[in-house]
């Protein structure tokens, strides 16, 4: 005979539509799941400390901010790991003590975190139940190297884009241009997968951890807070997935191929130029590290261009900026 004896006061025995369990909010009806009322309030109200004692005294008590980012993680289920980046900082700052019995002077990065979850926390309250393989509308793939970067997405093959790294990315750690790679990609295309859920393969696996979740080195955090903090803006979700690099030929083709619209002129000369003629309003052939008007196309997608494919757009009455790869010279 068993021994289990059951408390009903505790116990429902039918089924519900709305369900508070584990200290998550459930319907079923609408199919979400949230954080209830008070447990929000205990981290406004944690936040609302921290910031009378920074105003106050400029320090807070290290067992305060630890308080801060348990709240913040303890609702992972809900708001995903929007929870491990923007409290990242908070993290970086508590481990810099030597002691945990002393007061923290909080960092910049983590008052703009703090802020974030005051402003926030309950706008990221809510967390829609889905099928996820049903919502990725763009497939990317990506890889980098110690020349530069490349990516393609599977949906749409001429969009592809590609950069050279500069003098000090081109000494970086392999981790670090991965994932200084899916942040310039990101910033290059933003415009063809805004509003995109997207799945984007990468042959690095720290990098795929890093996206999700951020890093406590504070170079390879503030690169991850960059590729959030663009999501955020333009709407978009990254499914990061590790993918073996015998998967990612394309990708690795087109990241260690050569840009030759990589050369340029000097300043000067352009200058020169003006004065000769009226200003030139479009740099037609060129990329980003050698452009020299606001206003330019390039052969790949890069960051802050117009767009790709100068010689599909009309010429006619522009006055156009127009210095000829060398491979063609």
């Amino acid at each position: 005979m068993s021994s289990f004896v059951s408390k009903n006061e505790r116990f429902k025995w039918s089924p519900l539509k709305n369900l508070v369990f584990w200290g998550y909010s459930i319907d079923v009806y609408q199919g979400i799941v949230k954080i209830p009322g008070d447990r929000i309030q205990k981290v406004l109200k944690t936040i609302e400390d921290i910031e009378f004692y920074t105003l106050k005294y400029r320090k807070v008590h290290d067992g305060l901010v630890v308080t801060l980012v348990r709240q913040i993680v303890s609702k992972a289920h809900v708001i995903d790991n929007v929870e491990y980046i923007m409290s990242k900082h908070l993290s970086i700052d508590i481990l810099e003590k030597m002691s945990w019995n002393s007061c923290i002077v909080l960092s910049k990065a983590s008052l703009i975190q703090i802020n974030f979850w005051k402003e926030n926390l309950r706008r990221v309250n809510v967390k829609i139940i889905y099928f996820r393989f049903f919502l990725c509308q763009f497939v990317v793939y990506s890889d980098a190297s110690n020349t530069g970067y490349g990516c393609y997405i599977v949906e749409t093959p001429f969009n592809i884009a590609h950069g050279i790294w500069s003098e000090s990315e081109s000494t970086k750690s392999p981790t670090l241009k991965e994932l200084n790679a899916v942040k310039h990609i990101l910033l290059s295309m933003v415009d063809i997968i805004i509003d995109k859920r997207i799945k984007w393969f990468i042959v690095n696996q720290n990098v795929v951890s890093f996206v999700v979740k951020g890093d406590m080195k504070p170079e390879l955090q503030d690169i991850t807070l960059c590729i959030f903090e663009n999501c955020l803006t333009h709407n978009l979700s990254i499914d990061a997935e590790w993918i073996r690099r015998t998967f990612n030929v394309k990708a690795d083709f087109i990241n260690c191929s050569i840009d030759y619209l990589h050369g340029g002129v000097g300043e000067h000369f352009l200058t020169y130029l003006d004065s000769m003629w009226r200003p030139y309003e479009i740099d037609w052939l060129s990329n980003y590290d050698n452009h020299k008007l606001t206003v330019f196309y390039s052969h790949y997608w890069t960051m802050n261009l117009i767009g790709i494919d100068s010689f599909t757009m009309n010429w006619n009455g522009v006055n156009g900026w127009f210095v000829s790869p060398v491979c063609l010279i």
